[in-house]
């Protein structure tokens, strides 16, 4: 059986975890080029999308990075996008950062009790 970690303040709910857990899956078959704005774009909507669902520091990290590949998506080519994430690698190492460690506690909420 599944064990549940019990619900404290600052916990995630399950539903706030499944969302979190498919932020930044993006469909991109089809494309072929080796720079694709329109795939950043996607990635920084995912982001985006999963904010709306979250709330405090973990919604704050989840639009700095959505703000992050949606101007990396404006760049006329690859070293410009790498550019402007590079450009912001404060704020892009602490976002991850946040959303790390969201990740880890929904991961381990859904760890196997032992007997």
């Amino acid at each position: 059986a599944l064990a549940v970690a019990p619900t404290a303040a600052g916990a995630i709910s399950k539903k706030q975890c499944k969302a979190l857990l498919k932020v930044g899956s993006v469909d991109t078959t089809g494309s072929n080029k080796s720079f694709d704005p329109s795939r950043l774009k996607a990635i920084g909507k995912s982001f985006s999308k999963t904010a709306s669902k979250e709330s405090g520091k973990l919604k704050s990290a989840l639009k700095t990075i959505a703000g992050l590949y949606n101007s990396a998506s404006n760049a006329d080519n690859a070293a410009d996008a790498a550019q402007k994430l590079v450009g912001n690698g404060v704020k892009y190492t602490k976002a991850l950062g946040a959303i790390s460690k969201a990740i880890t506690q929904c991961t381990l909420s859904t760890v196997p009790s032992t007997p």
